[in-house]
């Protein structure tokens, strides 16, 4: 799916594969722009070697259960990257369930997220994910909203990324203990309020 406007509606694009252990394969979603859907502008669920490439996400109508792209279950290199999503009211990106391993990793890169509500970027029950090269601005004046949120994510690297929340909550929240494998080095992450990163 290449080049295409949708605009407006209760969501853009929504593809599901049959199950976890039976994915749909290889699918390219590439520089397609999506606004003003009120729900999610991209929901992907059991997908495996998923390409997610160059597309811009914006929107006027949604509020904060809006999510710009949500990927479920989405495993074997599957990639995410290049897109930008601008000023989005809701959740930018949330990445859940998806599983690789040492020579598959799953990659989030490049991406450009702006968001003022919840999380730029939100990681939850992943394992083997790299997370690079991503700027993700978190603007809400809601103090617990972040630009970043990892919660049970094994073997994750967090590498030269920026993440800069200028409404003053934490650039970093760590919802569980650090796990096992995560490594995090050359981010740029700044906040405009007195916690950088917090761990709960």
């Amino acid at each position: 799916i290449a080049s295409c406007l949708f605009l407006g509606g209760g969501g853009g694009i929504f593809l599901q594969g049959k199950a976890v252990t039976w994915p749909h394969t290889g699918l390219v979603l590439i520089d397609n722009q999506f606004t003003d859907q009120a729900g999610s502008a991209i929901s992907l669920t059991d997908q495996s070697r998923a390409i997610v490439r160059g597309n811009v996400i914006t929107t006027t109508v949604a509020g904060s259960d809006f999510t710009g792209i949500r990927c479920s279950a989405c495993s074997d290199k599957s990639r995410l990257e290049k897109n930008r999503l601008e000023g989005v009211p809701g959740k930018g990106v949330v990445i859940t369930g998806c599983m690789g391993d040492t020579s598959s990793r799953n990659t989030v890169a490049n991406n450009f997220i702006s968001v003022a509500d919840s999380a730029g970027l939100t990681l939850e029950g992943n394992a083997w994910l790299d997370v690079v090269y991503n700027s993700i601005h978190q603007v809400s004046s809601d103090t617990m909203q972040v630009s970043l949120r990892s919660a049970a994510t094994q073997q994750l690297r967090l590498i030269n990324n920026i993440l800069l929340n200028s409404g003053g909550g934490p650039a970093i929240l760590y919802a569980d203990s650090i796990q096992p494998g995560t490594i995090s080095k050359c981010n740029d992450v700044h906040t405009f309020g007195n916690i950088t990163a917090l761990y709960k």
